[in-house]
């Protein structure tokens, strides 16, 4: 016999009844910031390190869009609210669409510049009995707090003239009240708007020297304002100085610096205009810069407004004012651009007759193409590449791993190593010391292939398989369907006692990494690696014409999947485990690999004391880079008709 403990009838637990109210809650959430569910974020408790004492409670959105960050506080101090309090965060920008839909009417426009720095919101709230609080956000987080990656604490505080201790960060034991860094009665002249009944929150950008980022600054320092939110959750454009055209006027007596200056300035409000493109230039009166490129409008439509107009004008210039800073710099391109641009771009608000943006959503950003291919909010695969090339320089000279070596030999800029450090040693140890090895090589091979779709990988396996009958076994992914019968393939095909080639695109070292391991746990120790470094145009051409692949579309979308693996792509190192890497670039290189390994396959086992050189070769075994250096994948290939002429036929249409 079982006993339940039963309540009155109808009565729910104490528990049941939070749980009710956090489902509410996180309903109530959703719906007023156009969201699922999963998407909100409940805080209980939280500190306010603006307002010693005070502990907020409520809900947080999280999802990506027009109320990104934003917030419901529901208590303060413990105390529910008769009306919960909504505050507005910053909403993430969309890229300006090529053509503003004819239906997006605006009164006016606004062209701001856009800084490159960390977000910061100043917003208000009230507790209980109707005090006056000034706090502090950044987008995804309730409060601002120092972090390695930046002080959004402490700088801003120090920018407004206050002084404070311990980083915002969240305390262990519960502080007494004390009076708050931001009283509403005495606020710095950047915040006074928010004394206004109807101003909710003012946001800035955290920029300078001390917080650097791709944009190089000639200031320590500095809060500098973007916008206003009221109540409402309107927004209303902050311009400090204002063009009064909408082009400048550039000369070839204008300074570098002048057109910088020109170009990065705010611009508006100015009416919303709409032109016949063949027909003239609306409220053109400048003179383009003729210093530097220029692209036309490629729309076929001849209605364009005055805002897609700058932008044709803007991009391309932007992008030639980058390049100059960089070259009188002499900054080399090493994939992270810090402080090596000028321009970030522009912020445009679409607005109505009373100067706010028409939705939350109509706010839009424009960045020239350099500066938006060198945001790296996540450890990429361009870092990961740069790690991997440290590492095996390190083991080159003899040396080990460490915080200090890997450091040095990546010459990361502090900033960007503070920010990376975990992701860059995570991987950093995991590489494996084979510079110099010294061991008997298995009976067994493992041979990794690597290239992006089209390259030749499948025809260059099934070449070796028919010149060395059964010795190899090829593992498939686009015949297996999953990574996961793949792996269970090379296991099964070594216990079998052949050895295994892994056909795939293997893009990258973590890629690469897992048939290192699964060779390791099978006793296998001799793994080779062939890197077919195929001209991408080539390979677009045999996606575009064959028909009858089992995973990579013909046409546009298989050309599309093309240049995203060129992206991610990252060469083969010897430091990954490889006792040899074959660089394939032409016919020549394919001859010479698959003689190699034919031959390696062949060979009368190795004596004891044998010691791989580890090199990455090419054509004739000839080393193609040193040991330890990274095999570059930009080899001039200029067209199919040179030295590509024939390998078609060779490397076929296979992934």
């Amino acid at each position: 016999m079982s006993y339940h403990r039963q309540g009155k009838k109808g009565s729910k637990s104490p528990f049941q009844e939070e749980r009710r109210k956090r489902e509410e809650l996180k309903k109530a959430a959703s719906a007023q910031f156009s969201c699922g569910k999963a998407s909100i974020f409940l805080f209980s408790e939280q500190y306010d390190p603006y307002n010693p004492g005070n502990c907020l409670s409520g809900a947080q959105c999280r999802s990506d869009g027009a109320f990104f960050g934003s917030l419901i506080i529901t208590a303060v101090n413990g105390v529910p609210l008769k009306k919960h309090t909504v505050i507005y965060g910053v909403p993430k920008m969309e890229t300006l669409p090529r053509r503003i839909p004819p239906n997006v009417q605006p009164a006016s426009y606004v062209l701001a510049q856009k800084w490159n720095g960390l977000n910061v919101m100043f917003f208000k709230y009230s507790d209980a009995e109707g005090n006056l609080f000034i706090s502090c956000k950044t987008r995804g987080y309730v409060f601002a707090r120092d972090y390695p990656g930046g002080q959004v604490f402490t700088h801003p505080l120090h920018i407004l003239g206050v002084t404070a201790e311990g980083g915002g960060q969240e305390l262990s034991e519960p502080t007494p009240r004390s009076d708050p860094l931001l009283p509403i009665a005495s606020l710095p002249m950047q915040l006074v708007e928010l004394s206004s009944n109807d101003c909710q929150s003012i946001s800035f950008e955290l920029c300078g020297s001390k917080e650097p980022a791709l944009v190089s600054y000639d200031f320590e320092l500095a809060l500098k304002p973007l916008f206003l939110t009221n109540n409402q959750g309107k927004i209303r454009p902050l311009v400090t100085s204002s063009s009064e055209t909408l082009l400048p006027t550039i000369t070839s007596a204008t300074t570098y610096e002048e057109k910088v200056t020109a170009w990065t300035q705010d611009i508006g409000p100015r009416p919303y205009v709409m032109f016949d493109s063949e027909a003239g230039e609306g409220n053109d009166e400048s003179t383009e810069d003729e210093s530097a490129p220029s692209s036309p409008s490629k729309s076929p439509s001849r209605v364009v407004t005055e805002v897609n107009h700058y932008v044709s004008k803007f991009l391309p210039t932007s992008v030639y004012l980058n390049k100059t800073f960089r070259t009188n710099k002499g900054i080399e391109s090493n994939g992270y651009y810090y402080n090596s641009f000028v321009v970030e771009g522009k912020v445009v608000y679409l607005l109505d007759e009373e100067g706010f943006a028409l939705h939350r959503s109509k706010v839009f950003k424009i960045k020239p193409g350099d500066i938006a291919a060198s945001h790296f909010p996540t450890f990429d695969h361009s870092m990961m590449g740069r790690v991997m090339e440290a590492v095996d320089k390190i083991f080159s000279r003899g040396g080990e791993v460490s915080e200090e070596t890997v450091q040095s030999e990546m010459e990361l800029e502090e900033y960007a190593w503070i920010r990376f450090k975990k992701d860059i040693m995570d991987l950093a140890v995991e590489i494996p010391n084979s510079a110099a090895p010294s061991f008997k090589p298995s009976a067994q091979k493992m041979l990794v292939l690597v290239g992006i779709p089209g390259s030749g990988k499948s025809t260059f396996a099934n070449k070796l398989i028919e010149l060395t009958g059964s010795s190899w076994a090829r593992v498939n992914q686009d015949e297996m369907k999953t990574r996961q019968q793949c792996e269970k393939s090379a296991k099964l095909s070594f216990k079998k006692k052949h050895s295994v080639i892994i056909d795939r695109c293997n893009f990258d070292y973590k890629q690469r990494h897992n048939w290192v391991r699964i060779a390791a746990e099978s006793r296998v120790n001799d793994i080779r690696c062939v890197y077919l470094d195929i001209d991408p145009e080539i390979c677009k051409k045999r996606v575009s014409a064959r028909e009858d692949h089992p995973t990579i579309p013909a046409g546009d979308a298989g050309v599309a999947i093309i240049e995203k693996f060129t992206k991610w792509k990252i060469p083969p190192v010897a430091a990954e485990g490889f006792s040899e890497i074959y660089v394939v670039r032409n016919d020549e290189d394919i001859e010479a690999a698959l003689s190699s390994l034919s031959e390696l396959v062949n060979a009368p086992p190795v004596e004891e004391g044998w010691s791989s050189a580890r090199g990455i070769r090419s054509s004739g075994g000839v080393p193609l880079t040193p040991p330890g250096s990274l095999a570059s994948s930009s080899a001039s290939v200029t067209s199919a008709e040179g030295v590509y002429s024939n390998s078609f036929d060779l490397l076929g249409e296979d992934m």
